[in-house]
């Protein structure tokens, strides 16, 4: 007999945590006699390790991408005796994981930027942190919808307020192309540059080389792409998970 139970809350992380999922019994009737984890009803992926601590079973999510966002089942088998008889149940407790990627650049003047979709990317388009001011085109025309300048309706302001000069939401193909854009420094100098984005052919992430190999997982991401521009990584998780039905850990 298989049994489903879920009650939601959310929390948020940093992507240099771990996120670790624990897989208890909850005084479920009868003695747990195995415990498992599955991703959207199948295999977990590389980038988790499933332990047993002390009878317990434990899910570590190292470096989550948006490749790990899905649902998460942990699945109790318990036995227990009814009138001489023993039954077999397996209760299964739902997570829902969601990974929203962010990434920085210190934009230089003529840079051809190759950036990932499908996340949040920021631009400090002038290294000036007094600019209060920041006019852009697009290919010559108005920018897209998803491109704020100038972004402060936002809990999460990365690092600098200068990479707020030029937000990219939930980066996609009709962002790649030419950009100008002009702002006035605090002696009414007026600035301006060009730059181009294209998208990049892998993702990038910090504990990934240009080469494709592993690198320090610590690295803020000066292991990317391009020369035209300085990048910074991170990640900002918004998970939903199982109250006091599976225990979340971030560390």
């Amino acid at each position: 007999m298989l049994k489903y139970f879920g009650i939601l809350d959310i929390f948020d992380s940093s992507y240099s945590s771990n996120v670790i999922l624990f897989c208890n019994d909850y005084g479920l009737r009868g003695n747990a006699i195995d415990r498992k984890f599955y991703f959207n009803e199948g295999s977990l992926l590389n980038n988790t390790e499933l332990k047993t601590v002390e009878n317990q079973a434990l899910l570590t999510i190292s470096h989550p991408t948006i490749e790990n966002s899905g649902n998460y089942d942990c699945c109790v088998r318990t036995s227990a005796s009814e009138n001489g008889t023993q039954n077999e149940e397996t209760t299964c407790f739902r997570t829902s994981l969601t990974v929203a990627e962010y990434y920085h650049y210190l934009v230089e003047n003529n840079a051809n930027i190759a950036i990932s979709l499908k996340r949040n990317n920021y631009f400090a388009i002038f290294d000036n942190p007094n600019t209060s001011m920041v006019a852009c085109k697009y290919n010559g025309t108005d920018l897209p919808a998803n491109i704020k300048q100038m972004y402060t309706n936002t809990t999460f302001t990365p690092y600098f307020s200068i990479f707020n000069q030029f937000v990219i939401l939930e980066t996609d193909a009709k962002n790649l192309g030419s950009y100008f854009c002009t702002s006035m420094d605090s002696n009414a100098q007026v600035l301006s540059k060009n730059f181009t984005l294209s998208e990049a052919t892998n993702r990038v992430y910090p504990w990934i080389g240009k080469d494709g190999e592993p690198t320090d997982p610590t690295d803020n991401g000066n292991n990317g792409q391009n020369n035209s521009a300085t990048p910074d990584y991170g990640n900002l998780f918004k998970t939903v998970f199982a109250l006091l039905i599976l225990s979340v850990f971030v560390f």
